[in-house]
Order: structure tokens, then sequence, then C-alpha cells
């Protein structure tokens, strides 16, 4: 079971036929790997210091962070394009840090 970063807290899980085909996989990629210390929403955890999602960055400054990530998140440097671009359109969707 995926587990949240938050005290250990499953990672609530989406219903993935609401999710648009087009970003499909990236919705997936993010609950699976993302969530878990950005929140299902994109909203973080203070009191661990994971950050909100910055749901307003450009597709090359999402390569970018993904490429270089800040403190302990780790690198997605070898992720296919295709799945990055899912990735990031997802990640718009979320409501933090617009």
């Amino acid at each position: 079971m995926l587990m949240s970063c938050e005290e250990n807290k499953p990672v609530i899980k989406i219903d993935i036929n609401l999710v648009d085909q087009k970003v499909r996989a990236g919705a997936i990629f993010y609950h699976e790997e993302c969530a878990r210390c950005h929140g299902d929403h994109g909203q973080g955890n203070k009191k661990k210091k994971y950050p909100k999602m910055k749901t307003g960055l450009t597709l090359d400054e999402f390569n970018y962070a993904l490429d270089f990530p800040e403190g302990v998140m780790p690198e997605f440097d070898d992720l296919e394009d295709s799945l990055t671009r899912q990735i990031h359109q997802y990640v718009k969707t979320l409501e933090p840090n617009r």
C-alpha cells in the first residue's frame, strides 16, 4: 500500500476513470510517486517541510525541477517525455500555489 509522508497515512486513491485520458498516466504517476510528500491535492506538508506543488510552472520549469530537485526530493531525470508532459498537465489541475 502506498503511504503518505503525512503520518504514514495511506495515499488516497483516485478514481482514474474520472481523470481525462490525456493525462491519465501522469495522474497515476503523481499519486504513486509524488502525493506521498506533496499531498493528494498538491497541498504539501508544512509540519514535515514538504512543499506545495508549484502548479503554475511551465513545462521547461517542471522538467528542471524533476532533473534538479531541491531538498529530499528524488531525481526523476529518466522519465519519458510523454509521461513528463502528462504529469505536468495533471499537476496543473491541482489547487495549491498557482
